[in-house]
């Protein structure tokens, strides 16, 4: 079933796992005696995933930022007693009232008093998130010092307010010398452009897209101007989407048209398949899934499903193009978003976000 995976090859040294949680965001970074999560999904998820891959302990767990969608899976991490949790890395959000957020924080601190874990609150650029796995190096290239200060809630100096996404961690995952993924939690406009402001490099083979590739603003031109800036900063080989189909309409097609305008060549995959793309869940074999845990699997709404690139081959992200295309093809052959023809030429297209490529530069300065 699926494409074969070579996680367990000679050469392997682990896989970066981009986990079909439905609406929400985890990745699972392991190899052979350790396991790393960025962000842990909006359920019980992860541990299907994890009892799956017979993984028990979770040396990191990083959480990009405080939403539900982000988070819930570690509440039901650390309440299970199949699990042992380890250390866990944050940002402090004074802005977040919600039942999840402070079952988490309550959570946590028992778990700490009992001295089962180590909490670590603070997660800023410059950050280096140690792993134990050979050759890689989780980078921490945002929040920046002055959105850490200020939080979310707070105005920056061109008194835009701050929310929990505009402080979103963005983590940079490296395997010697590859710059494999960019994973980018659910960053907004404005916290892009505090990130630009700082010109770091943000090139990386594959784009984790922020925020579900749904608004993180309330203006649909800015999110195309968003998705364009972003993905031409990255200049990916390939974007993965993390979604749930029917709760949101996302991908939002302005996000898709920024993505494939800014990054021409790259390959656009989502975890679900969305309304926007087949409004009709498909009678289709979805046979090009991999053999993984993907909650979309049982209701038959997986696109690409469950995604997984291995640490010690330049493969690519799998399940393959050719296989997920192909499936594409049969179920929504004129109206996929990551291939239905722009409504410019390329050329255009680019020439569309051209006059105000740069309107937004140095908002973060």
């Amino acid at each position: 079933m699926g494409d074969a995976l070579n996680s367990d090859g000679p050469k392997s040294v682990g896989s970066l796992t981009i986990i079909d949680v439905g609406h929400g965001s985890c990745a699972v970074i392991a190899g052979k005696d350790s396991a790393v999560l960025v962000d842990s999904g909006p359920s019980a998820s992860v541990l299907e995933y994890l009892l799956e891959q017979g993984i028990r302990i979770i040396d990191t767990v990083v959480l990009s930022h405080a939403d539900s969608d982000h988070i819930r899976g570690l509440v039901a991490l650390l309440g299970a007693d199949d699990f042992e949790v380890r250390r866990v890395l944050l940002n402090t959000d004074s802005a977040k009232s919600s039942e999840i957020w402070q079952s988490l924080a309550y959570e946590v601190d028992d778990c700490r008093r009992r001295h089962q874990l180590d909490l670590q609150v603070q997660l800023r650029e410059g950050d280096e998130i140690s792993v134990d796995i050979p050759g890689v190096e989780l980078s921490v290239l945002a929040p920046r010092d002055r959105l850490v200060m200020l939080g979310p809630g707070a105005r920056d100096h061109l008194d835009r307010r701050l929310t929990s996404n505009s402080v979103s961690a963005v983590i940079l995952v490296k395997v010697e010398d590859r710059r494999l993924a960019l994973i980018t939690g659910d960053l907004d406009e404005i916290g892009f452009d505090h990130l630009r402001d700082t010109r770091q490099d943000l090139s990386a083979e594959i784009l984790v897209f922020p925020h579900h590739g749904g608004l993180s603003g309330s203006n649909p031109v800015d999110a195309g101007l968003f998705a364009y800036q972003l993905a031409q900063a990255v200049r990916p080989r390939q974007v993965a989407i993390s979604l749930g189909r029917g709760r949101y309409p996302n991908p939002r097609p302005e996000i898709v048209e920024g993505i494939r305008t800014g990054a021409a060549e790259a390959r656009v995959a989502c975890t679900q398949l969305s309304g926007e793309c087949c409004p009709k869940i498909p009678n289709v074999s979805a046979t090009h899934l991999l053999p993984l845990y993907a909650r979309g699997r049982r209701d038959g709404v997986c696109c690409a499903g469950t995604m997984r690139v291995d640490l010690g081959h330049d493969d690519g992200l799998l399940p393959k193009a050719d296989g997920h295309m192909d499936y594409i093809r049969q179920v929504a052959p004129a109206s996929a978003l990551c291939t239905r023809v722009l409504p410019q030429q390329r050329d255009a297209g680019s020439a569309k976000y051209a006059d105000s490529k740069d309107g937004h530069a140095g908002k973060g300065g």
